[in-house]
């Protein structure tokens, strides 16, 4: 193709009428999508794409999934509204100023105002919220995305001041996808931060207390195979030691420090038999 750029004209008066955009951000509204494809290649799937946003003109929802690679966005992530399992191309550029936490790396910006409704009131959870069930590998995968998703429409309710809709989203969460069907894993520390930051403590300390047993009990058990085989395990070592550090430092940030002497407490022996594997810092 003669160019790597593209443009998409927008209508803001077109868009609000519509409702691709709500009245609150009429006034963000852009003049034109500008995106760049740095690539030396488009597949048909891509060709698609774009013939489809050259004719749309605004006129039916674009939609992007969460779960696919970076490279089927087209280099449209600065536009991404993310509704819950999907992203909604809308012409309201992101910026770190929009509702987005510090620091945060996931694409788009929350409309939490959707996003709230579809994920507390018309997802559905297949059972896996009311009996035991069987979890594989791809299940698994798919609720990391759904606690990550959580997590983020907890946060950007705290920017937005609504801490008591974040605290009913986490509780939620924790009902649709409990412990004894989706295990702990990384995503639950930063649930229990949103906790923290809504102003609950109770439940973040539960959490990751029963979190923190999990890596301890792990931890133990690698150690406490025949050297050659520990070796092996170095990775998962690594992995599991350096999630107890991130978790203790969410503790400590939060400034919970009596759980943080007690949790520190029971990784003392696990830290003097890891010796100078791994740094531990304080």
């Amino acid at each position: 193709f003669p160019s790597s750029k593209f443009s998409i004209s927008v209508d803001s008066a077109n868009v609000v009428s519509n409702g691709t955009v709500s009245k609150e951000q009429a006034k963000n509204v852009v003049k034109s999508i500008d995106f760049e494809l740095n690539r030396s290649y488009i597949l048909k799937a891509d060709l698609m794409i774009l013939d489809l946003l050259a004719t749309n003109n605004w006129e039916r929802p674009v939609y992007f999934a969460i779960t696919v690679g970076d490279d089927n966005y087209l280099g449209l992530q600065d536009y991404f509204q993310l509704e819950g399992l999907a992203y909604r191309l809308v012409p309201v550029k992101d910026n770190s100023a929009m509702m987005r936490s510090k620091g945060q790396q996931d694409f788009g910006w929350v409309n939490t105002e959707i996003m709230y409704d579809n994920m507390m009131n018309k997802f559905k959870w297949g059972g896996v919220d009311k009996r035991k069930l069987y979890m594989d590998e791809n299940n698994i995968r798919m609720t990391m995305n759904l606690r990550s998703n959580f997590d983020r429409l907890a946060q950007n309710l705290i920017i937005e001041g609504k801490k008591d809709k974040a605290i009913k989203a986490l509780d939620y969460c924790f009902k649709v996808l409990p412990e004894n069907n989706v295990p702990y894993n990384y995503f639950v520390i930063q649930l229990a931060d949103a906790y923290y930051k809504a102003g609950e403590m109770a439940k973040p300390d539960k959490i990751l207390t029963d979190y923190s047993d999990i890596l301890k009990t792990e931890l133990n058990w690698y150690l406490s195979q025949k050297s050659v085989i520990t070796k092996d395990y170095s990775n998962e070592i690594e992995r599991s030691y350096s999630i107890y550090r991130y978790l203790m430092d969410v503790v400590r940030r939060n400034k919970r420090d009596q759980l943080s002497k007690k949790l520190q407490a029971g990784y003392s022996d696990i830290e003097m038999r890891l010796g100078g594997m791994f740094e531990f810092r304080q």
